[in-house]
Order: C-alpha cells, then structure tokens, then sequence
C-alpha cells in the first residue's frame, strides 16, 4: 500500500483555518505527550472522530497537529508501529479503521500525509455516509456507538437523542 501525498498548501491551510464541523486535529493516534508513553486508548479517539464525521457532512481529520494549530508530526507515533513510517502509518489507520467501524465505512476514507516544517502529517479526508455508522466501544465487540460531528466536537447520541438525529438525517 503506497502511501498517497496531500498538497502542503492545502494541508496549512486547514491548519489556518483551525478546527470546525468539518475540521479536527489530533496530536497522536497512539502517543500520548503528557505521559510520554504509548497509550491504545487513543486509537479509539481517531475512530470516534471519523466516524462522527461520516455521520455529519464529512470532513478531516489531521492527525500530528495540536488543538492549537501547532505542528508536532507523527515521528513518536511512527515509533510505536513495526514499520514506522507514512506507509506502516496507513496500514495501520487502515486496520484501525477496518475493525472498529460497521459496515463498508473504509470506503469513505483517503489517508494522505503532508509534510509541513520538516514533519509529517497525516491527513484523513472522510466521506459523509449514506447510513448510519457505528464504532465499536474500546475492547467492544459489537458497532454500538454512535458518533456524530457537532459543531467542533465529536459527541455520542444514545437513546432517543440518536433515533432523531438518524431519523432527521438518513430517513
């Protein structure tokens, strides 16, 4: 799988703009800064935001920048994979993605990378949804959370609040 390249215009462009509806930025899909260590649990956070995206309008998600805009690329995620570079980085996501959300969702994913300040980025431009998608919990084995883009937050519906929203949006 080669890994494709985003223009870096575009990609700073994004990053000007800051987040919105259809913009998200995450530090890390697997490093954690604070603690300076690996942690799994945030590879559920890059599927709840994808899927929260398919669920809206669509949008990107760029993954090595902070909530600030700021740049910190994707070598200490690079590190925690076997293959560490762009093309171990897109499997990765790729079986990420594949395991934890339902139906044909990967379909709706472009993985690209940008390198911006000598780091690279990786940039994940989704597809809106024709049908509900749902993520699996972490550890879960069944497609039980719903995820939607609201506003510049990604939020879980559950209950009533998700029957209207699919009910409002696909139905």
């Amino acid at each position: 799988m080669a890994a494709r390249v985003a223009t870096a215009t575009q990609t700073r462009e994004l990053i000007a703009a800051g987040e919105s509806l259809n913009v998200e930025f995450k530090s890390s899909a697997r490093w954690t800064y604070r603690g300076q260590v690996s942690d799994p649990k945030l590879e559920h956070v890059i599927v709840k935001t994808i899927a929260g995206l398919m669920n809206a309008e669509g949008g990107t998600l760029l993954i090595g920048v902070d909530d600030r805009g700021q740049v910190l690329g994707l070598e200490p995620d690079y590190q925690t994979l076997g293959k560490p570079n762009r093309d171990g980085y897109e499997l990765f996501l790729t079986q990420l993605l594949q395991a934890n959300l339902s139906g044909a969702a990967l379909t709706l994913v472009r993985i690209s990378f940008s390198e911006i300040d000598g780091r690279d980025v990786c940039r994940v431009d989704v597809a809106a949804s024709a049908q509900p998608v749902f993520a699996r919990p972490i550890d879960g084995k069944h497609y039980s959370e719903f995820w939607v883009r609201i506003g510049n937050s990604t939020r879980q519906l559950v209950g009533t609040d998700m029957a209207s929203y699919q009910r409002e949006h696909w139905y």
